[in-house]
């Protein structure tokens, strides 16, 4: 599991660097003095280097939620303040029951929280997952 359902990241996991302004894959992960670090290969550099949990984020596409993603929301709640997002990591959804809270999203300075998920498999194999997430008024 990625960042956006452990509070960190995995070996193997992809991610945006985002010092570096590139994606890279966690080779390592370290704990350095309480806190979380990795070791990450940067291929577009064929470079490993050690990254702060604060330069890493989740690689995923953000986009506008169309009118057939809407369809996929149950009625009364395919309102506007959505946005989809697509990702290599699981999207987790909340479970008031069992205590689970949601996957929040913080995208251009606003949180979003995530609403429905589905698993997509390409033509290759590699599942990617979609999901809806809600803009949460404070």
């Amino acid at each position: 599991m990625g960042q956006t359902g452990s509070g960190g990241f995995d070996t193997g996991d992809w991610c945006w660097h985002t010092r570096q302004a590139t994606p890279c894959r966690v080779v390592e992960r370290l704990a350095l003095w309480g806190e979380a670090a990795y070791r990450v290969w940067l291929p577009s550099k064929n470079a490993v280097l050690r990254a702060r949990a604060a330069e890493l984020a989740a690689l995923a596409s953000v986009q506008p939620t169309s009118g057939r993603d809407l369809q996929r929301l149950p009625e009364g709640k395919n309102t506007q303040d959505l946005i989809s997002v697509w990702t290599l990591e699981p999207l987790q959804l909340g479970d008031i029951g069992q205590g689970i809270l949601p996957d929040l999203i913080l995208y251009q300075g606003s949180t979003y929280e995530v609403e429905h998920v589905e698993p997509w498999v390409n033509h290759l194999g590699v599942t990617y997952y979609f999901g809806i997430a809600r803009k949460v008024v404070s």
